[in-house]
C-alpha cells in the first residue's frame, strides 16, 4: 500500500511486458484521498469558515469526478464502451455541484443576517494546510502514473485538477495565515473579527462565482482540461 501511494504504481501490475491495470486502482485512491479531505474540511469549515466550506464542496467534488473516471474505466473493460455512461454521470455531478456552490452561498448569507457568522483563522490555516499536502499526494501519485499509464488524457486533465486542487487549499491556507497573524498584532479585535467575517464572506463570494463558471464549462463539454474525465468528446 505504502508502495502504491508513492509511486501510484501497484506492485503486481504486469507492465511494461503487458499492459498496464493501475488506472482503476489509481483513480479509486486519489478519489478517497479527495473524498477525506473534502470531508475534513467541511467538518471545520461549517464552524470555522464558509470559505473553507467552499473549497471542502470542491473537493468533494473532485472525489466524485475522480470515482467516476474509476467507474468508467471498469465498465469500459467490460462492455468496451462507456461513453453514455461517462456523459450522464458527469451532467448529474456538476448539477449537484452546481446546487451545492448556490446552498453554501444562501446559507453563507443566512449567518451573516443573523449575526451567526464565524471565522476562526487558526483551523482555517490548520484544516487547509492538512487539504494541501493531500492533494500534493494526489498530484505526486498521478505524476508518478503517467510514466506506466503513458500519455492518457483523462489521467492528464485529473493530474491537471489535482494540481489546482492543492494551489487552492494552499492559497487559503496563505490568507488563513494572515488572518491569524492579524489576531496577535495590536488591533481592535472585535473590529477586527467583524473585517474577518466579510473579508471571509467575500472569499466564499469569489469562489461560488468560480465554481459556477467551472460548472458551466464542464455542463458545454469545454471543462475537461481541469476537471472532465471524459476524453472523448
Amino acid at each position: 500500500m505504502m508502495s502504491f501511494l508513492r509511486t501510484g504504481h501497484l506492485d503486481d501490475c504486469p507492465t511494461p511486458n503487458a499492459p498496464c491495470i493501475c488506472e482503476a486502482p489509481l483513480y479509486l485512491a486519489v478519489g478517497t484521498l479527495a473524498l477525506f479531505s473534502g470531508l475534513v474540511q467541511w467538518a471545520v469549515g461549517y464552524y470555522a469558515s464558509m470559505a473553507v466550506a467552499s473549497d471542502a464542496l470542491h473537493a468533494l467534488f473532485d472525489a466524485s469526478m475522480d470515482f467516476l473516471g474509476f467507474f468508467t474505466v471498469i465498465m469500459a473493460r467490460r462492455m468496451g464502451n462507456s461513453d453514455v455512461i461517462e456523459k450522464v454521470g458527469i451532467k448529474v455531478l456538476v448539477a449537484v455541484f452546481a446546487i451545492g456552490a448556490v446552498a453554501v452561498g444562501m446559507h453563507a448569507v443566512e449567518r451573516l443576517t443573523e449575526g451567526t457568522y464565524r471565522v476562526v483563522p487558526f483551523a482555517i490555516v490548520a484544516v487547509c494546510v492538512l487539504a494541501t499536502a493531500i492533494h500534493a499526494l494526489r498530484w505526486k501519485m498521478l505524476a508518478r502514473a503517467k510514466h506506466h499509464l503513458g500519455l492518457n488524457p483523462r489521467l492528464i486533465a485529473i493530474i491537471a485538477h489535482a494540481k489546482y486542487d492543492m494551489f487552492h487549499s494552499g492559497l487559503i491556507a496563505i490568507i488563513g495565515g494572515f488572518a491569524l497573524l492579524g489576531t496577535m498584532l495590536p488591533f481592535d479585535q472585535e473590529l477586527y473579527a467583524q473585517a474577518l467575517k466579510w473579508m471571509d464572506f467575500g472569499l466564499l463570494f469569489i469562489l461560488t462565482l468560480y465554481m459556477l463558471y467551472t460548472a458551466k464549462k464542464i455542463w458545454f463539454g469545454h471543462g475537461h482540461d481541469y476537471h472532465g474525465h471524459d476524453h472523448h468528446h
